[in-house]
């Protein structure tokens, strides 16, 4: 009985965190900013912590009952030991639980499902990367600009975006170069190479693995919202180490909306980051001012070390059962 009263708990706990967790996203938003890198990261490892504990209420339920003997007797013998082994509340379950061979293979699928899609989601965002870059290098001119290679691309537009590195780098357009002086230009490129230098195309691209059906919890889709705009501060803060924030503000600004997401469809779903963003200058310039309320990061970090620490409690005793041999 104890272990459907935390299942039970613990499901309540998922779907309020799922369901109300943007609010403390949002709310959590001016002391991430304070500390943009460190933000991404906890967002990061908190979706998937929250994902983990989801698949692990599964094998939580089988621990709740000894459920009807679907498996031949030897074979069910087998399967009970093991699974008592794990228990820690085989002195309180109930007879009439689901069998545990399909409780825990609904987890399995789920978890292998998640990941074929995600695979999936991964290859096409590569294929459509790579295309795009082919087309944009058949069109452009590779240059040295400030130090840095550079593919300028033709385009009445002022355009500034990064692939990933082994994909070409960083693309400007020469719409770009006419309308930033030089020091504008400096700080554009420090923005761009920092997305290169944190690696930001690969957190990009492993949250972009997560299947729509994941993406639309809210959670999820305010937590991967939040993300973005902290990569691009964290992008910004680069730059401000480069030149002055008057500069950079008037560079975005100047940049007003040219980024990759923003043209054609054919270029939708592909793995590029972009200084453009009218949107950020306020943050720039306003950027740490007053006082900033960190409880509610604070309790969002809670929420997600609890997730984390119930799925390990969840999952430890069946490792330690596969590893001492029961498989």
């Amino acid at each position: 009985m104890t272990a459907l009263v935390i299942a039970l708990v613990l499901a309540a706990g998922l779907i309020a965190l799922g369901a109300w967790g943007p609010k403390l996203v949002h709310a959590a938003g001016p002391s991430f900013r304070r500390r943009p890198r460190i933000a991404v990261g906890l967002l990061g490892t908190g979706i998937f912590l929250w994902i983990a504990a989801a698949l692990s209420l599964a094998p939580l339920l089988v621990w709740a009952g000894t459920g009807p003997q679907i498996l031949s007797d030897r074979a069910s013998q087998i399967c009970v030991s093991c699974l008592q082994a794990t228990n820690p509340f085989a002195s309180a379950q109930l007879p009439w639980a689901p069998p545990a061979l399909l409780t825990i293979s609904f987890s399995l699928l789920a978890l292998a499902g998640l990941i074929a899609i995600g695979l999936v989601r991964l290859v096409r965002t590569e294929r459509s990367t790579e295309q795009l870059s082919r087309d944009l290098h058949a069109q452009g001119e590779p240059r040295t600009i400030a130090g840095a290679t550079v593919l300028v691309v033709p385009d009445s537009r002022p355009l500034a975006f990064t692939f990933p590195a082994r994909r070409g780098g960083i693309v400007l357009s020469t719409q770009t170069l006419h309308q930033l002086n030089e020091n504008e230009l400096a700080g554009v490129l420090a923005h761009e190479k920092a997305h290169l230098s944190q690696r930001h195309h690969l957190t990009s691209q492993i949250l972009e693995a997560l299947p729509l059906l994941v993406r639309r919890i809210p959670l999820v889709s305010a937590t991967l919202q939040s993300i973005a705009e902290l990569q691009e501060i964290a992008a910004d803060n680069a730059a401000q180490r480069e030149v002055d924030t008057a500069t950079l503000a008037s560079a975005l600004l100047k940049m007003g909306g040219g980024s990759a997401p923003s043209m054609p469809a054919e270029r939708q779903g592909v793995a590029v980051l972009n200084a453009a963003g009218s949107g950020r200058i306020q943050q720039l310039v306003g950027a740490h001012a007053g006082k900033t309320n960190f409880r509610p990061a604070l309790a969002l970090t809670l929420c997600f070390a609890l997730l984390g620490a119930a799925w390990l409690a969840i999952c430890t005793p069946y490792l330690q059962a596969l590893l001492q041999g029961c498989w």
